[in-house]
């Protein structure tokens, strides 16, 4: 009879053990970790599931405030990098300006230094000179305000670029690589909708 409950006993702890096992399948305690951001671990839809109701949180866990923290920083890197892309373009059609003048001054220079002795022979060909002196002249003017504005247009980026990467680099920090419960991400979201 001893024997019996022996077996019987250890019949029930394997059972017990069993139904451990498949609800340690069905409720995984793997957190996700953030890669590129939120967004993305949103997309993958991946998150720790709290076994039996117990969350353990750690400085690798962002609890429910810090999810919500980290959704809207990401958002403002979101409109900091389309705010970005847009100051580009004005930059590149600036530049593009500065190097068709810079060429055709380069041009009318090099006349105007082959030139700048010739012997004339007629006022019209006095007058043709001077008139591309005087342009030269403008094209001058007109480069340096170019220019100036193209130094404000990349002052203005490279400030908006260092505050991106700021906010970047704080989002590596504070959000990228830590693990979350699906549930709390579930709440953080509604949080933010209202």
């Amino acid at each position: 009879m001893g024997g019996d409950a022996v077996t019987k006993g250890l019949k029930l702890m394997n059972k017990v053990l069993i139904a451990f096992l498949s609800l340690s399948i069905i409720f995984p305690a793997t957190l996700v970790e953030a890669g590129k951001g939120i967004s993305s671990l949103l997309k993958l839809g991946r998150g720790a599931i709290a076994t039996n109701g117990i969350k353990r949180y750690n400085s690798d866990t962002l609890n429910v405030e810090q999810l919500r923290s980290c959704m809207i920083l990401e958002q403002t890197i979101d409109s900091s990098e389309s705010k970005l892309s847009s100051k580009q373009s004005p930059i590149e059609t600036q530049e593009q300006k500065l190097k068709k003048l810079d060429h055709e001054m380069s041009t009318l220079k090099a006349y105007l230094d082959g030139n700048q002795n010739a012997e004339f022979s007629s006022q019209q060909q006095v007058d043709e000179f001077n008139l591309k002196v005087e342009r030269y002249n403008q094209f001058i003017s007109d480069y340096n305000r170019m220019l100036e504005s193209y130094k404000a247009l990349t002052s203005n980026y490279n400030s908006m670029l260092d505050h991106h990467n700021k906010l970047e680099d704080n989002f590596n920090i504070i959000c990228a690589g830590k693990s979350y419960y699906e549930d709390d991400l579930v709440t953080a979201k509604a949080g933010l909708d209202t």
